[in-house]
């Protein structure tokens, strides 16, 4: 292979690559939602790093976006696959009640109120918990009835795809042009059967 066919080989792939991570695994309707995270993700780690540094207004603030992204996850569940939409919704949760976390302890170094080492704790279990929800949906995709399933939850078996737990035949349906209306109708109808 030459340099620029290798090139090309490696621009075409990050296409695809990009490609999967901004529509594949989503829902049709929501192709814009990874543009909607990425602000999200420079909110939290850019912007907020500039209003009122070290202040209980700034993670104030920080909490109301992770709660405002969690409940746009809840309301809408952009993802493919259950399973998606169910570890995104406990990402952005676990993210919330940890800087929820933070703004208790920043009061904790006036008030003590809380023993550090039991927010530690606290804290590290709340955030083992999106890891545990991912193994387990690992494992369940791979024993489900033998089938091949993709990386968003899909099976991949001849001909059969599975949409948030319905399964439909992929059918392709020939009709005539000079046919009766009737025939046309029956033959679009039987193509989703």
């Amino acid at each position: 292979m030459s340099g620029v066919g290798a090139v090309w080989c490696v621009v075409r792939e990050a296409h695809l690559l990009f490609y999967f991570l901004l529509v594949v695994h989503r829902r049709p309707q929501f192709w814009f939602w990874e543009i909607g995270n990425l602000v999200f993700k420079l909110c939290i780690t850019g912007v907020l790093c500039i209003v009122a540094q070290g202040s209980p207004f700034q993670v104030i603030l920080a909490l109301i976006t992770c709660m405002i992204n969690a409940n746009l996850l809840l309301r809408f569940a952009p993802y493919d696959s259950e399973s998606a939409d169910t570890l995104s919704i406990v990402c952005a949760v676990c993210l919330s009640m940890t800087v929820l976390g933070g703004y208790v302890l920043m009061a904790n170094e006036t008030m003590k109120t809380v023993d550090p080492f039991y927010m530690d704790v606290g804290l590290i279990a709340l955030n083992v918990v999106p890891f545990v929800i991912f193994v387990v949906n690992v494992v369940r995709l791979k024993r489900s009835s033998g089938m091949k399933v993709d990386v968003c939850g899909r099976c991949l078996n001849s001909g059969w795809f599975s949409y948030r737990g319905s399964t439909v035949k992929r059918v392709a349906v020939v009709v005539p042009i000079n046919g009766d209306e009737g025939e046309k109708e029956k033959a679009s109808t039987l193509s989703w059967t």
